[in-house]
């Protein structure tokens, strides 16, 4: 049997009466999960009181602690029972459409958008489970090391496991100076202004220390490999031994690459397309492969600040269901959704300039 603790957060989708008007049991709870039913009032004591939920639409990301993902749950708070077997990767967006927040903790709980599950914003030692949006930025990031004193070592997660708890550490070859590192997350600290980097290789997360941010160029690459013993594939734009794959371009052949970096050191990093990994040009005066045909696309920094990049049409989508909004035409050559409001308003949503025009 499943046993409920006080202070217990439930979420229901039924509330039944007692068919008895004088009966001082009820009314009956169903559990959204449906697994079963509780009472609100049992022998005319109170068993539990309904609390205040508030319609909205907030997204977040999946924080990284170290766990391998956070499971869906059936209840805002309490009993850790799994909802189906939704698990989400860390730093994965997700977007919730109900909060409710527990009387006796502060502490908020939200509901996955098109599901009856839940997750907490964090435990009660500290340990947050949600990062809000904004504190999170995703792509493709360049940096460049200025400076010899980059710490020997990166974190395992971007946050303590527990509330003023020390981050765990594991050793890794310090990056010296002139070398480029990619990072496919950005995240800042909920507690101070520090700014953590997730390396693009998977392997931990380092600070933004002693580094200056450089573009990346789109575009489509072919090169010919000219080393006479071939070139190794590196996990991260780095000429070093610590930083090569398993995989090995022999001389002579042509490797199709997309992203360009170029380092203030003069090497030019490729990405190869299709693959996780970077070659590159020349080692010192040594070319290392040529560039057989080109056609770049532009430089970009990276989740620049300044950068407009509008709406995703499932974030408006999901933005008009949190509010009930009927969608009664989209045109992809306007860029416009369009939606209708129970009073029969209509509202125009251009999703690539954020802009809303209600009619």
């Amino acid at each position: 049997d499943v046993v409920y603790f006080t202070n217990n957060l439930v979420s229901v989708d039924l509330i039944l009466p007692s068919v008895d008007p004088n009966s001082k049991n009820g009314p009956f709870l169903r559990l959204s999960d449906n697994s079963g039913w509780l009472f609100e009032k049992k022998h005319g004591e109170a068993i539990a009181r309904r609390l205040p939920v508030v319609k909205g639409l907030w997204a977040f990301y999946a924080e990284d602690t170290g766990t391998g993902g956070m499971q869906l749950r059936a209840n805002p708070k309490g009993l850790r029972v799994p909802y189906y077997d939704t698990v989400y990767e860390p730093m994965q967006l997700i977007y919730c459409d109900r909060q409710v927040t527990s009387p006796v903790t502060n502490i908020a709980s939200y509901r996955v958008q098109g599901t009856d599950g839940w997750l907490t914003e964090k435990g009660e030692d500290g340990t947050v489970f949600l990062l809000p949006e904004n504190k999170v930025k995703t792509g493709l990031i360049a940096y460049e090391v200025i400076s010899d004193s980059v710490p020997n070592y990166v974190y395992k997660m971007p946050s303590p496991s527990t509330s003023g708890g020390a981050l765990p550490m594991v050793p890794f070859n310090p990056f010296n100076k002139g070398e480029v590192i990619t990072c496919d997350v950005m995240r800042q600290s909920l507690k101070n202004n520090e700014t953590f980097l997730r390396l693009s290789d998977g392997c931990g997360w380092i600070l933004v220390h002693q580094m200056n941010q450089i573009p990346i160029v789109d575009g489509n690459w072919t090169l010919v490999v000219l080393n006479s013993v071939g070139v190794a594939m590196r996990r991260l734009p780095i000429d070093r031994q610590d930083c090569k794959t398993s995989t090995l371009f022999n001389p002579g052949e042509m490797v199709r690459c997309d992203k360009k970096i170029k380092s203030t050191q003069g090497t030019t990093f490729y990405r190869v397309a299709g693959k996780e990994g970077w070659v590159f040009d020349n080692r010192g005066d040594h070319v290392m492969m040529r560039v057989y045909a080109t056609s770049a696309r532009g430089s970009t920094l990276s989740n620049n600040d300044d950068e407009e990049e509008g709406w995703s049409i499932e974030f408006v989508r999901g933005m008009a269901a949190a509010f009930e909004l009927k969608e009664i035409m989209i045109n992809e050559g306007s860029r416009v959704i369009s939606f209708q409001t129970d009073a029969n308003e209509r509202i125009n949503v251009y999703y690539t300039t954020g802009q809303l025009v209600q009619r």
